[in-house]
């Protein structure tokens, strides 16, 4: 028998609660608020790779904080050092976050907000599509009604 979630358990802090919900809030809002700051022209008063590289540098600055409040200065260095190779594993896939990030812009500014994420849902269907080509396994048809939809 299941037991029932208890909320506690999945926001144990009311900081915790209000992170999750601003997150929530500011991913779904996000196609708004990057078409919000459009000129009429649909370009751009600022440069868009500028601002994602200062997103990307605020969430480890305050990574790095909350690892340096939890440990210490010293132990995120040594981390840093004793874990290296893993470190630069992690830029292929922080690198490929970043274009996408810019890339965001770069749709937002040629199509608006519900056009976006309509065709963004279409990567569901090329991920199963994708699935059964490389891993040669066939999705049921049951399956194939999720893709469609949640497409």
């Amino acid at each position: 028998m299941s037991k029932l979630l208890n909320i506690t358990e999945l926001f144990p802090t009311k900081l915790s609660a209000f992170v999750f919900f601003a997150y929530i809030a500011l991913f779904v809002n996000q196609g708004i608020l990057v078409t919000a700051t459009k000129e009429a022209d649909s370009k751009y008063s600022y440069s868009t790779v500028t601002v994602v590289m200062l997103i990307e540098c605020l969430k480890l600055f305050i990574c790095s904080a909350v690892f340096i409040r939890e440990f210490s200065f010293m132990k995120l260095l040594s981390s840093i050092v004793f874990h290296s190779k893993v470190l630069m594993l992690y830029f292929v896939p922080a690198f490929m976050y970043s274009l996408y990030n810019n890339l965001t812009f770069v749709n937002l500014s040629i199509f608006d907000p519900t056009t976006y994420y309509l065709l963004m849902q279409i990567r569901v269907v090329i991920t199963g599509v994708v699935f059964q080509v490389l891993f040669k396994k066939q999705l049921s048809k049951k399956q194939w009604f999720s893709l469609i939809l949640l497409t």
